[in-house]
């Protein structure tokens, strides 16, 4: 490498070397400073020597004398002027002057209060030149382009001249490929030709949901190409209307409105018997309504044949006259054609027009259903009759046919049974069947599910199902139909259909309480309640076979009794007196039902008619004297609390002895009953003796053992024995969880939170997945700091039970008592949807709403469709002697207050 010549040459004059690192070099202003002491330029030392010897050793020409002189005038007259001008501005505004340099004095006074984090955080002064963004943009141009190495590209290589003969060669193949379809095809290619134009086709697809936009930059690049390539589709098949409209929605996208007219107008002139590429013209000139009208008749004279011309010439009309002119132009070439008759109706005024026109409708397309139903409608009743009967011979095997006369039927007949038009329709269905028409159930059921909302139709709906449902039975070979009905029951939504589909299963099996639940959901979700009542009335009462439905019911399904009457009892809002009635009419053909009993002792208590009651209690008594009916103690049961609810407990305690104990000696409730009376009228050492002497003859009831030690724990202050009498019942009864709950909660009442941790702790190991044990765990956190094993606990105690409904409610419990509301919703209404039938949940439920001031009506709707049955906190209030003929909501009222 050779070496540069500038390094062997010497510096101009006045050249400083490296002064301050970017200094200029080839100013004379130093060498001034020198010469010029008063100016008060300095120049380090260092460079003083320097300086000297280069003055030195240069001697000074006349020229730079000279120049200096110049520079030096200049810059005397340069100091002048700005002098001259200070002096003025301060001769024209001294005060300005004055105040300026004050404001300025105060300004550099104020800095001494400036703190050293303020004077650091003083903002950078900004760029504001477009340096920075040119390098942004720069770099993103930078991005675009990529390197590659040498080796991929062959020398001597044009690659301009090699894309261009890449796409010559693509747009001769794209040539060769349409003249190919064009030879196969015949001489006209149709619209309705899709498998030679699919490409073109996709892309005419692309263009329509792109239309009404402009092309973006990246396919402006593109736009030459898809000209060129559809002008070669076009010059190899111009007789396809396909490519002339693709071509002309390219252009229209390009916005290129003029040329895309042109092309369309073209596409016209070859292709005149293409409804497509008139209707594209049409379109494409939709500013122009008249120029429109002259396009769709010359369209409509090249083809006479096509509805959709026909259709957009009426739409470009504007008034009603002249599209019902041009419907009746169109009819006389379409005269089968089912949309221009219905446009014919719909403009036509006179109703006897109408009836002729629909006449000769129905002559020309006797398959149209739609237009033989509003012929048949606006016809006579025997006019429609004939009408249908005829037509029945044209189409033997068009079933809605028989479904308009049923339809005829009811409507021109509003008292007709519906066992009349059943025998209607099974006729239809023979006669269908006949003349080799087959159609599956669930097709049926359909088409009956289509009558749903249309007025007037509910009898032919049901008429329908049941003609189909006793056809499908009678009939042995579609047996299996009838054996998924309970699939297609499941696909089917809560409608009229799905309703009488269950009336009518219930019909032939009236005690399976599955199709009654179904039943029951069914309607309330559909049209209510009242139906289901209905129904029930029909069946137990007015029904041809009354008398084998209530016997199916009686010995089978006893219970749907006492469905029937709680849903009554709802309906009626809670009137004790019509239910009344009801049960009575029931307990008739139903005398040993004691669920009916039950409930109308409820309803006489809760009515208050006391002297009815006992009177009932004692006609009961006398009936079912002799009668061996499981469950009959729970009726004295509930007479002793009838007595006791008139505080005549002296009274009841003489029938406990005499009679309950007597006929019943080993029953566990008359125990605890006689017991809790001597403890309610303060009579401690007969109740324990009572529940004593419950231990030895019924060692195996938990409950008498507890209630032994509660009276020793609380009544007589003598805790000891009360473990002992739980570890004897624990003895007798070791696979009883109870037990250990009992022991836990005595301890916490105690206050020995340490023994009940270790009660529990041993019952767990016992019992792990027991939901009571964990519940009393997690009410021992309670008390005492146990904050830190909390969650802990939780998970534990849900994931052995699996998300147990009264692990949730306790978990929510646990929130609420430390006012997180919110938090104790979320759980509450976890467990709610658990279990609907927990009557605690439902309480803590009520008082969270109360705490977070929400809304409660529609809580106690659903309150009262579940109507709970058990849980701690509610079993007690139920068999409060003071609250046992409430209804469930006074009860709930009642706890929710209670708190």
């Amino acid at each position: 490498m050779e070496r540069p010549s500038f390094l062997d040459q010497k510096p101009p004059a006045g050249y400083i070397p490296g002064i301050g690192r970017g200094a200029t070099g080839f100013s004379t202003k130093e060498k001034q400073a020198l010469n010029n002491d008063d100016k008060g330029r300095r120049i380090p030392k260092r460079y003083r020597e320097s300086l000297n010897l280069d003055s030195q050793s240069q001697p000074k020409d006349d020229e730079d004398d000279e120049a200096e002189n110049v520079f030096k005038t200049l810059e005397l007259k340069l100091a002048q002027r700005k002098t001259k001008r200070a002096n003025e501005n301060n001769d024209d505004n001294p005060a300005d002057a004055s105040n300026v340099k004050k404001q300025f004095a105060d300004l550099k006074k104020s800095l001494a209060a400036v703190t050293e984090s303020e004077w650091m955080n003083i903002p950078d002064a900004t760029d504001f030149t477009r340096r920075n963004k040119r390098s942004r943009i720069q770099e993103q141009l930078n991005r675009k382009t990529y390197a590659a190495p040498d080796s991929l590209i062959p020398g001597n290589v044009d690659l301009n001249k090699l894309t261009e003969e890449r796409e010559k060669l693509l747009q001769s193949q794209i040539d060769e490929n349409i003249a190919q379809l064009t030879k196969n095809a015949s001489s006209h290619i149709q619209v309705d030709k899709p498998d030679a134009t699919t490409d073109v086709l996709s892309y005419l697809k692309d263009l329509e949901n792109d239309r009404v936009n402009s092309l973006s930059d990246a396919t402006l690049e593109d736009l030459q190409k898809m000209r060129t390539i559809l002008k070669s589709y076009r010059k190899a098949d111009p007789t396809n209307p396909q490519g002339w409209i693709a071509s002309a929605r390219l252009e229209e996208k390009a916005r290129k409105f003029s040329i895309a007219k042109k092309i369309i107008q073209n596409g016209c002139q070859e292709c005149p018997r293409s409804s497509d590429i008139w209707l594209e013209n049409i379109r494409l000139h939709d500013s122009d309504i008249h120029y429109c009208k002259t396009l769709v008749a010359t369209a409509i004279n090249f083809n006479p044949a096509s509805p959709l011309l026909w259709f957009k010439a009426i739409d470009l009309e504007s008034t009603t006259i002249n599209k019902y002119r041009v419907v009746r132009k169109a009819l006389q070439e379409l005269p089968r054609d089912e949309g221009l008759w219905k446009l014919a109706v719909s403009f036509e005024t006179d109703k006897t027009q109408v009836v002729k026109m629909l006449e000769k409708a129905t002559q020309f397309i006797p398959q149209s259903m739609d237009l033989l139903s509003i012929y048949t409608n606006l016809q006579s009743y025997h006019n429609a009759k004939m009408t249908l009967n005829s037509l029945r011979k044209i189409l033997p095997q068009e079933p809605k046919i028989w479904i308009m006369a049923a339809l005829l039927e009811e409507r021109n007949n509003p008292d007709i049974a519906v066992d009349r038009l059943v025998s209607l329709l099974k006729n239809g269905l023979l006669e269908l069947s006949k003349n080799g028409y087959k159609a599956t159930l669930s097709t049926w059921l359909k088409r009956a599910e289509a009558l749903g909302d249309t007025p007037n139709s509910n009898l032919t709906c049901q008429a329908i199902v049941y003609a189909v449902l006793e056809s499908v039975k009678e009939s042995g070979g579609h047996g299996s139909e009838l054996d998924n009905i309970d699939q297609i029951l499941e696909k089917l939504p809560h409608s009229m259909v799905q309703i009488v589909i269950l009336k009518k299963l219930i019909q032939w099996d009236p005690s399976n309480i599955p199709l009654w639940s179904s039943l029951k959901m069914a309607t309330e979700s559909y049209h209510g309640i009242e139906e289901l009542l209905a129904f029930f009335q029909e069946l137990l009462f007015h029904s041809k076979n009354s008398n084998n439905i209530r016997a199916s019911m009686r010995e089978k399904s006893p219970s749907l009794f006492m469905m029937y009457v709680r849903e009554y009892w709802k309906a009626h809002k809670w009137d004790a007196r019509q239910t009344l009635n009801l049960i009575d009419q029931i307990i008739d053909f139903a005398p040993h039902n004691l669920d009916l009993r039950f409930f109308k002792i409820k309803l006489l208590g809760h009515s208050l008619q006391h002297n009815e009651l006992r009177v009932f209690f004692h006609q009961t008594f006398t009936s079912l004297k002799d009668s061996n009916i499981n469950g009959i103690e729970s009726l004295y049961y509930k007479y002793v609390n009838f007595l006791r609810y008139q505080d005549l407990n002296q009274e009841a305690i003489k029938f406990l002895n005499e009679r309950c104990l007597k006929l019943f000696p080993n029953c566990r409730k008359f125990f605890l009953q006689l017991g809790q009376i001597y403890h309610s009228i303060g009579n401690i050492e007969m109740s324990r003796q009572t529940y004593l002497s419950g231990t030895r003859i019924v060692p195996n009831c938990p409950l008498i053992w507890v209630s032994l030690a509660k009276v020793d724990e609380i009544d007589l202050k003598n805790p000891v024995r009360a473990r002992s009498i739980l570890d004897r019942g624990l003895l007798k009864n070791p696979d009883d969880a109870l037990f250990y709950i009992a022991k836990i909660q005595m301890e916490i009442r105690l206050g020995n939170l340490d023994q009940a941790e270790l009660l529990v702790t041993q019952a767990l190991q016992k019992f792990p997945n027991n939901a009571l044990l964990l519940v009393e765990q997690i009410k021992l956190l309670k008390h005492g700091n146990r904050n830190s094993s909390k969650k802990t606990v939780f998970q534990d105690a849900l994931k052995r039970t699996q998300n147990d409904h009264r692990v949730l409610l306790e978990i929510g419990i646990s929130f609420y008592a430390e006012a997180q509301y919110q938090t104790s919703l979320k759980w509450l209404e976890r467990a709610l949807k658990k279990s609907s039938d927990y009557g605690d949940t439902w309480v803590w439920l009520f008082r969270t709403y109360a705490r977070l001031g929400k809304d409660t009506v529609d809580l106690y709707n659903m309150f009262d469709q579940c109507e709970p049955t058990y849980g701690p906190e509610w079993i007690a209030a139920v068999k409060n002697v003071k609250l046992q003929y409430c209804t469930p909501r006074e009860i709930l009222l009642h706890l929710i207050n209670d708190k």
